[in-house]
């Protein structure tokens, strides 16, 4: 952790109070060989302690959950005076809803469907948003599994070009197109394994 609060330091001390700085945690990391529960959970207090301004909590899929995803941001909610912000796996208002209503979290971080909805926070405001399914398919279940990390990534990399281009979203059904995008715009090495994007 000493790595993380000089780094933390370094930063408050270069920008001043004013200046907010985030911590983003993934509860994908844990392992009980190494980054336990209980060291997230400490990280997440001696932040808040520090002067950490918010702290977003990233899981598989706060709808259906395999990990407890609403269970551990409870606790570090409950734990630290800091605003929690959640990331992973919300489509639904209902379940968005649920999260700030069970005091899960003071935000909630949305990324995949804001590749191919830019303008969601201002439908969910006036009541047209409904959820997208992204149907992405290589054509074969064991291999869509094994490859849905790189899938939703490169599909949500090849989005944001497009937007930042401006051009529309384009939502699609063959995932080997986004695995081709990804390829096209970093090489060999942009299809290595990264993180999930939720």
């Amino acid at each position: 952790m000493r790595f993380l609060i000089e780094v933390y330091q370094g930063i408050r001390e270069a920008c001043g109070k004013a200046f907010p700085i985030s911590l983003k945690l993934s509860l994908t990391d844990i392992d009980l060989a190494g980054f336990t529960e209980k060291t997230l959970t400490r990280v997440a207090k001696r932040m808040a302690d520090l002067g950490i301004d918010m702290i977003e909590i990233a899981g598989d899929d706060y709808e259906n959950s395999q990990i407890g995803f609403s269970g551990h941001a409870h606790l570090i909610n409950r734990l630290v005076d800091v605003p929690i912000a959640l990331s992973g796996g919300f489509r639904h208002i209902s379940a968005m809803e649920e999260a700030l209503g069970r005091q899960d979290a003071d935000l909630i971080g949305i990324c995949t469907p804001m590749a191919v909805m830019p303008d969601m926070p201002n439908r969910i405001l006036n009541s047209t948003y409904r959820p997208v399914k992204l149907p992405l398919s290589t054509g074969s279940s064991k291999l869509d599994d094994k490859l849905k990390t790189l899938i939703m990534t490169s599909y949500c990399e090849e989005q944001v070009h497009r937007l930042a281009e401006g051009k529309p979203p384009k939502i699609y059904r063959n995932a080997w197109r986004s695995v081709l995008a990804e390829a096209r715009l970093h090489g060999l090495n942009g299809l290595k394994p990264r993180r999930a994007q939720s």
